[in-house]
């Protein structure tokens, strides 16, 4: 994969539209792909500021910060991705 201009193409779509939490989950994606940590926890906020419902980031977040070797901050993040999955299975079993 071309990983500069994926982080350049999804760079580009945060300076258009910063208020996209997919733009920023996105080059979170990336950011963690490259060894960038740090840019891929601050796009993994970022994206959750926009969408607090957004398990994949949370989800990912949590992939992130395991690679630091922070687990309990991980297992929050894991935690935070589940609890938001069950939210959705169990409003569409409230339907």
């Amino acid at each position: 994969m071309q990983y500069k201009q994926a982080f350049a193409d999804y760079t580009k779509a945060v300076e258009i539209a910063p208020d996209s939490a997919d733009a920023y989950y996105n080059r979170g994606i990336v950011n963690h792909l490259i060894g960038n940590s740090m840019a891929a926890i601050r796009d993994y906020d970022n994206a959750i500021r926009l969408n607090k419902n957004d398990a994949d980031a949370y989800w990912n977040r949590g992939f992130v910060y395991a690679d630091m070797g922070i687990v309990q901050t991980a297992a929050t993040n894991y935690c935070m991705a589940i609890d938001i999955e069950n939210n959705k299975t169990i409003g569409k079993k409230g339907k």
